[in-house]
């Protein structure tokens, strides 16, 4: 009797396992790392894939920083092979580096109730954005007195320095003509 019972517990528990129903997807790419300034809209892509042969309910969001970064759309169906473009936008009045998830999750959308698991990712999404919200020649004169020597910066004002003296030799050397 006591093996029947074990018999029948085993059968019970692979047939509700057998009719649990859970959606598999794919993400790509697998990491954001964006670079950028403070006050400037800034837009990526990620691609969702339904890989399965079911319809699905997939939603994207951000599980910190939602005031800065919005998934569009947030919420969208797919067909199995199916593949959708999310647009990942990001805007901050503040300059600074900000760490993530992307959460992506996907919900059967047959099934019975009961047995339906979703299943997601989670996309390490780092975000550095600097203070240059003026001309480059001011972000680039903050950077030096900030103490951040930029190359491009370092450049740029090398050049001007070059083009300064460049140009106090010529007018010198005019005024003794």
């Amino acid at each position: 009797m006591k093996n029947f019972l074990i018999v029948v517990l085993i059968f019970f528990s692979l047939l509700v396992c057998s009719l649990a129903q859970a959606v598999s997807l794919k993400v790509s790419p697998a990491a954001l790392n964006i670079n950028g300034q403070a006050n400037v809209l800034i837009q990526k892509e990620i691609e969702i894939t339904n890989p399965d042969n079911k319809v699905a309910l997939f939603e994207v969001y951000p599980d910190s920083f939602s005031e800065i970064i919005k998934a569009r759309p947030e919420s969208f169906v797919l067909e199995g092979g199916q593949s959708k473009k999310v647009a990942i936008t990001i805007k901050s009045r503040e300059a600074g580096v900000f760490a993530t998830y992307l959460s992506v999750v996907a919900k059967p959308l047959v099934g019975e109730p009961m047995m339906k698991a979703n299943s997601g990712v989670k996309i390490p999404l780092q975000i550095i954005l600097d203070e240059r919200n003026g001309p480059f020649l001011l972000a680039a004169l903050a950077s030096f007195w900030q103490g951040r020597f930029t190359l491009p910066a370092s450049l740029f004002l090398l050049a001007i320095a070059v083009v300064s003296l460049f140009w106090l030799f010529l007018k010198k050397k005019s005024s003794k003509i």
